[in-house]
Parts: structure tokens; sequence; C-alpha cells
């Protein structure tokens, strides 16, 4: 079953509405929700007032139905921004001229459901224990990148040393040259 929640004219452009939708197409909705509370645009807090009703729409639906539903397992199936309608307005300019400024609006719509199939269901159920394990395995990329970046140091270091090596006997036969 899928849950909508339509945003009509709002008041941001498509383009920038866009760039914060792309942001949690496909993700669970409490992951959405986090990754929009910290996200600094317009459209971030108009599309996460636009999921709560979504969310709100599925357990009033479900209770309705009396049907169980969780909200913590859904997942954001569809999210776009389209058109909306444009204000026309004029601006006065320099020796009587006009300048238009167009104030475009969008709407946007979230489509939420159950994940869809037994793989989909199982990420949304593991991903605590992954962020869990994150730090862990960060700290692990990181340690392995600084073994990276000591390898070539040291065999630079192999290749100063040869290099002087190298030269010792050509500075002391200078020396001997110039005495």
């Amino acid at each position: 079953m899928e849950y909508r929640a339509v945003h009509k004219y709002a008041k941001t452009s498509v383009r920038k509405a866009r760039q914060v939708v792309d942001l949690v197409r496909g993700r669970n909705v409490g992951e959405a929700l986090s990754i929009l509370q910290f996200t600094q645009r317009r459209a971030a807090d108009m599309l996460r007032k636009l999921i709560e009703s979504a969310v709100a729409n599925a357990t009033y639906e479900a209770q309705r139905r009396r049907d169980d539903i969780d909200p913590d397992t859904l997942v954001i199936r569809k999210v776009y921004a389209d058109d909306g309608p444009v204000l026309k307005r004029w601006r006065a300019r320099a020796r009587g001229r006009a300048a238009p400024i167009i104030k475009r609006t969008s709407h946007l719509t979230v489509v939420i459901g159950p994940p869809e199939d037994e793989e989909e269901a199982a990420e949304v159920r593991e991903e605590p224990e992954e962020k869990a394990q994150e730090p862990q395995k960060k700290e692990e990329k990181h340690q392995k990148e600084e073994k990276k970046e000591q390898e070539p140091q040291k065999e630079e270091e192999k290749q100063q040393e040869e290099e002087e090596k190298v030269r010792e006997p050509q500075k002391e036969e200078e020396k001997q040259r110039e005495q």
C-alpha cells in the first residue's frame, strides 16, 4: 500500500527543491527526516513536513483499515518536485523601463510505503546496527590510509639514502682534486 502527501504551490523554485529531493529518494523515513533536519535549505523544511504528513496519512489509513503499520519501516518510494505556476511581477528600471521578476513555485509530492521486497526490509532493519559499526569501519579505513601514505614516504627515504651513498664518494673525489 502506498501513501501520498502533496504540497502544492510551495514558494521555492523547482531547481532548488530537486536538490533537496535527491537527498532523500529511496531512503527509509527516519533516515530521511534526520538528513532533512540538518540540511540548510528552505525546501528541506518543506519536504520534512511533507514526509511527516505522509507518515501521518499512513498511520491514519492503517488504523482505519484495522491494520498494523510501523512508521519506522516505511520507505520513501517516490519523491519529486514539479513546476507550479509562475508569478510575474515588474520592477521599475532606469529611463522609464520595466524589468520582469519571475517568482517560481513548485508542487512537491512524496509517496511512502512499506519495503517492496525482503531485501529492502532487511536493509531497513539492519541500519541501526550498521550505524553502530560505522565509527569502527571509519577508523579502520583511516589506519589503512595512513599506512598507504607512510609506504611511499619510506620508499622516498630509501631512494634518498641510496643517492647520498652514491654522492659521498663523488664528494670525496672532488675534495681530493681540490687539494
